[in-house]
């Protein structure tokens, strides 16, 4: 799989190895934590050093880094449009509540804090923490839409977000540039990490609906 990947990218984007790099970064779940690791073993496929590490490191960090812009400024109308569509209105509800309870999670952190300037800047460092972290479902994208429902001034989110892509794409380069010649392993693992989280939050969700449903039963036989 990995090497059909490498033949269409090299395909698509042989003179411009970067443009590919920043592409793949901008994609939801892989980001900049499988576009590292993809770039270092990209060169390694091709016999030759397509991108140098702090290339790979740079323009991973610019493509993860693009939807930021977008998903501040725009996700809270989106989702606000979504809602009055029928079809669409299940899935942006859910979407929101999941980023709703991540938003609460670091006002928590925060609550008593009277002073604006104290508010803003945790909220500031939990943005960044929360993107930093090198976790499936932890990165720029869900990092952007924490953000826009902290209510963030939108330079501030970007900022954060801009921050937390820095250092969680360090500790992949780190991990990369320790362990050579690994670079397609270290990808496998974390799509195949961020695939079980995706797998596991569905049947959590899945089971805690069916119990929810049980236990309405249960109640309706009782009355009965």
């Amino acid at each position: 799989m990995i090497k059909a990947i490498e033949e269409l990218t090299t395909r698509l984007f042989g003179p411009c190895p970067w443009l590919g790099i920043i592409l793949i970064a901008m994609v939801p779940v892989v980001e900049l934590r499988g576009a590292i690791p993809f770039a270092l073993h990209w060169g390694r496929f091709l016999g030759a050093n397509v991108l140098s590490w702090w290339q790979a490191y740079i323009f991973a960090i610019i493509g993860s880094t693009i939807p930021a812009f977008f998903v501040i400024l725009l996700l809270k109308p989106l989702f606000s449009w979504m809602k009055r569509k029928r079809s669409l209105k299940k899935l942006a509800t859910a979407m929101e509540k999941k980023y709703v309870k991540k938003s609460d999670e670091i006002q928590a952190e925060i609550a008593g804090e009277k002073v604006k300037k104290k508010v803003l800047f945790k909220k500031f460092l939990g943005t960044c923490a929360f993107v930093a972290v090198p976790l499936p479902l932890t990165g720029a994208w869900t990092g952007s839409a924490v953000a826009a429902y902290l209510d963030m001034p939108y330079w501030l989110g970007v900022l954060a977000v801009v921050v937390g892509n820095i250092i969680s794409g360090a500790i992949m380069l780190c991990i990369c540039l320790l362990l050579p010649g690994y670079e397609n392993i270290i990808m496998y693992s974390f799509l195949g990490l961020a695939g079980l989280f995706v797998i596991c939050s569905l049947l959590w969700k899945w089971f805690k609906k069916r119990h929810e449903i049980t236990a309405d039963e249960s109640v309706e036989d009782k009355k009965q």
